[in-house]
């Protein structure tokens, strides 16, 4: 297997894994919200953390909490 093989499969591995296991995450954590048993929003606290509104904050959370998937993987 030749070097630039390898970095390309192990990055795309790692990259599919990060969004799998942050879509698991966020899955859950929405089961939680809903069931209402605590607000575990962390997508939209995330997100209004940065913007200060809870209008906009989904998809700014959305992105940094699936970047921060990706590279903790």
């Amino acid at each position: 297997m030749q070097p630039i093989e390898f970095i390309t499969d192990f990055l795309l591995i790692t990259t599919v894994g990060g969004l799998f296991a942050t879509s698991v995450m966020v899955a859950l954590m929405t089961l939680i919200t809903r069931s209402g048993i605590t607000n575990a929003d962390m997508v939209r606290a995330i997100g209004s953390y940065f913007t200060r509104s809870r209008s906009s904050s989904f998809l700014v959370g959305g992105f940094i909490h699936y970047t921060a998937g990706i590279v903790f993987a």
